[in-house]
């Protein structure tokens, strides 16, 4: 389960900035008032921060267990064995933060 949830947020965390993206922004700052731009921003902010520091270790069991995923059985029992429930619950809860601001 971890896994999955680890893939899920890892690649939330990463096509999430392109759908905000400068173009995207640019639009806001035209239409709409100063609050929205500042929330915009205060979210993009919000991404990055639980991106640098979630992200190392959500791109090595995507690496090693998912997509891109590592040949050596070895290597992935040793990366299933270090993930942490108690870490990937924070993480989890931190990216539904992240989507409960963005919705």
């Amino acid at each position: 389960m971890c896994k999955f949830l680890a893939l899920s947020i890892y690649e939330f965390l990463e096509d999430i900035p392109a759908v905000f993206g400068r173009e995207f922004s640019k639009d806001v700052a035209l239409m709409t008032n100063e609050n929205l731009v500042d929330e915009l921003k205060h979210i993009k902010r919000s991404v990055q921060q639980v991106k640098m520091e979630c992200g190392p270790y959500l791109k090595e069991i995507r690496n090693v267990l998912g997509d891109h995923k590592e040949h050596n059985t070895f290597t992935q029992l040793e990366t299933l064995e270090k993930m942490d429930i108690t870490k990937m619950e924070l993480i989890g809860m931190a990216s539904y933060m992240l989507y409960f601001l963005i919705s």
